[in-house]
């Protein structure tokens, strides 16, 4: 998913225990594994493990957009 609109927010702040968890930042090309500390630039594509009954809330954390 893609998170322009999120750019120079912690990564960290999309998370929540047992629902939601960034797994992979890919910026430029480079695919990482994001530190609690890592920040997100526009353009950033972002994959996200996500518990079924926590989709609604995903989807409410990215304004309501995302591609797949």
């Amino acid at each position: 998913m893609e998170v322009r609109h999120r750019a120079g927010r912690h990564v960290a702040e999309l998370d929540v225990p047992g629902e939601i968890k960034a797994i992979e930042v890919s910026r430029g090309g480079h695919a990482v594994i994001p530190s609690t500390t890592a920040t997100f630039n526009s353009g950033d594509l972002v994959s996200f493990v996500v518990a079924a009954g926590s989709l609604g809330r995903l989807r409410s954390f990215l304004g309501g957009r995302w591609q797949r």
